[in-house]
């Protein structure tokens, strides 16, 4: 999977990028055809130092879907953790899905 991250009002460390490849390329496992993952990590503004002023926000795509997650808090690894369990609770939605179309399809062929 690409992973492409980009930074607003703040300055991308390694160890910035690091983290948040780790836990978008963590989602995989969900999804094992996702493609490529964008990814904005910004400070909302430069003058307030108090409250949620970290935002993250990724888009992924896979073959056939899109998923958008965006999260704000005080820290800005608290807000990629906050979109990564948005993101995976997107993936697990669609995963369970297809199973329940499955599970009712292998139904309607037993009950003929």
């Amino acid at each position: 999977m690409v992973v492409d991250i980009k930074g607003t009002n703040l300055e991308l460390t390694p160890a910035l990028k690091k983290y948040a490849t780790e836990k978008i390329a963590s989602l995989v496992k969900f999804y094992p055809g996702l493609i490529q993952a964008r990814i904005e990590l910004e400070r909302t503004t430069k003058h307030h130092h108090k409250g949620e002023v970290w935002r993250a926000e990724s888009n992924i795509s896979g073959p056939q879907h899109l998923f958008r997650a965006e999260a704000m808090a005080n820290d800005i690894y608290a807000a990629i953790d906050a979109m990564k369990d948005e993101l995976k609770r997107e993936l697990q939605a669609l995963k369970e899905k297809r199973a329940r179309f499955v599970r009712r399809a292998r139904r309607a062929k037993v009950g003929r």
